[in-house]
C-alpha cells in the first residue's frame, strides 16, 4: 500500500534528521560508526539552564591505526584524536592521511605546492588540517550511549586543563569506568568563531557506580571508525572545488588566485590534475 503524503513527509523528515551532523552527515567522510551509535547534539546552555551530564565510556583498542596517544592493543582507552581537512565547494570533512594515519596526504602535498609558489596565507589556510577528538559518552539526559565528535580547541583543551587543576580533586578520574569515575557536568557557551559552541564550564561529579558491561560492550572502537579515504577519492573531492594554484602578479604585487565558475569547471576538470603525493614530515 502506497504511503500517504503525511507518511512520506514524516519519512523524509526522519531521513533529513539522520543526515544532520556527526557520522551520518553527507559532509563528513572522516568517520562512520560501525554500531550505529547516534551523535551527541549540544546546544547553548541558558544562564539558568540545566547542564549536560556525560560519562566518558572507554573502548578497547584492537588496532591503534597510528593512535597518537595510545598504541597498546587490548587495553582500554577513552578518546581518539585525529585531524581533518575540509575539501571541495561543500567543505566535506576528510581525515588528513598524514597526521591521522602517518601516510602521504594529497591535501598536505597540494598545500606545500601552493606555498612553494608563494601563495598568500589566506589561501594556504584553506588546506590546513584541524585537530578533533572522538569520545563515546553516556548522556544522562537521554539515557543513551552516543558519539561525541568535537574540536580539540573547543572541548578537549579546556577539559584537560580543568582535569589537571589541583583544585578539582580527583578530576582526572573522569576516564575511569569504575565506581571511582566522574560524571562531567557541562555548560556550553558560544565560541569566538561564528556558529561554534565550546565547553564553557565543567564540574566533576563522583559517579559512585561503575559503567555496566552492557554499555561498555556497545562503545564504538574509535580507531576503527575513522575513514582512510583512497588518495584518488580525496583528489576527486578537491577537483570538485577546482583546486586553485597561485602565481605572483608582479605589477600589482599581489598573489593571483585562479578561480573558475561552475560552468567552466566541467570543461577544465580534465586538465586539473594534482601530482602524485609524496611523503610528508610531521
Amino acid at each position: 500500500m502506497a504511503m500517504s503524503l503525511v507518511e512520506r513527509a514524516k519519512a523524509a523528515a526522519k531521513k533529513q534528521a539522520e543526515h544532520k551532523g556527526g557520522g551520518n552527515s553527507l559532509y563528513n567522510k572522516a568517520w562512520k560508526p560501525t554500531k550505529g551509535l547516534p551523535s551527541l547534539k549540544i546546544e547553548l546552555t541558558p544562564p539558568d539552564g540545566q547542564r549536560t551530564n556525560l560519562r566518558v565510556v572507554p573502548y578497547t583498542i584492537t588496532d591503534p591505526r597510528n593512535n597518537p596517544d595510545c598504541e597498546d592493543v587490548g587495553v582500554q582507552w577513552f578518546k581518539r584524536r585525529y585531524w581533518v581537512h575540509k575539501v571541495g565547494i561543500d567543505g566535506i570533512r576528510v581525515c588528513c592521511l598524514a597526521r591521522t594515519f602517518g601516510k602521504p596526504c594529497p591535501v598536505c602535498q597540494h598545500r606545500r605546492k601552493l606555498q612553494s609558489e608563494g601563495a598568500p596565507d589566506d589561501l594556504l589556510r584553506k588546506f590546513n588540517s584541524s585537530e578533533r577528538e572522538l569520545f563515546n559518552v553516556y548522556d544522562y539526559g537521554t539515557k543513551t550511549l552516543r558519539l561525541y565528535d568535537a574540536s580539540t580547541f573547543l572541548f578537549g583543551d579546556f577539559l584537560r586543563k580543568e582535569a589537571n587543576d589541583p583544585a578539582n580533586e580527583n578530576a582526572d578520574m573522569y576516564v575511569s569506568p569504575d565506581k571511582d569515575g566522574m560524571i562531567l557536568s557541562c555548560r556550553w557557551d558560544a565560541g569566538t568563531m561564528k556558529d561554534t559552541i565550546k565547553l564553557g564550564s565543567v564540574k566533576f561529579v563522583p559517579a559512585k557506580t561503575a559503567i555496566p558491561q552492557e554499555i561498555l560492550d556497545k562503545a564504538e572502537d574509535l580507531d576503527k571508525i575513522l575513514i582512510e579515504l583512497p588518495t584518488e577519492e580525496i583528489i576527486a573531492l578537491m577537483d570538485g572545488e577546482a583546486v586553485p594554484s597561485a602565481k605572483q602578479d608582479t605589477k600589482a604585487g599581489k598573489t593571483e588566485k585562479v578561480e573558475e565558475k561552475k560552468e567552466e569547471k566541467k570543461e577544465e576538470k580534465k586538465e586539473e590534475k594534482i601530482t602524485e603525493p609524496v611523503d610528508m614530515d610531521f
